[in-house]
């Protein structure tokens, strides 16, 4: 699975989800990038975008994490 967000959004949660990806499942894919042109979702809050199709938000990272382990548990995606 890959997993992408921008690098001004780490500093709105991102980053520790990120960590704890890592830390958990080796396996991931995970990717910074300067912009990828969420700038609303971005400025909402913690944002993470999987496998180039699916935008996934949360207001704190905590809750971005639960819904991460969700999608992870998700054979089909």
């Amino acid at each position: 699975m890959k997993i992408e967000t921008c690098l001004h959004n780490l500093q709105h949660g991102s980053q520790q989800v990120f960590l704890w990806a890592q830390a958990t499942n080796p396996n991931l894919q995970l990717g910074v990038w300067d912009c990828l042109e969420f700038c609303e979702a971005c400025a909402r809050g913690p944002f993470l975008w999987i496998n180039n199709h699916k935008l996934i938000q949360a207001p704190t990272s905590i809750e971005l994490w639960q819904t991460l382990q969700v999608h992870l548990q998700d054979p089909d995606f």
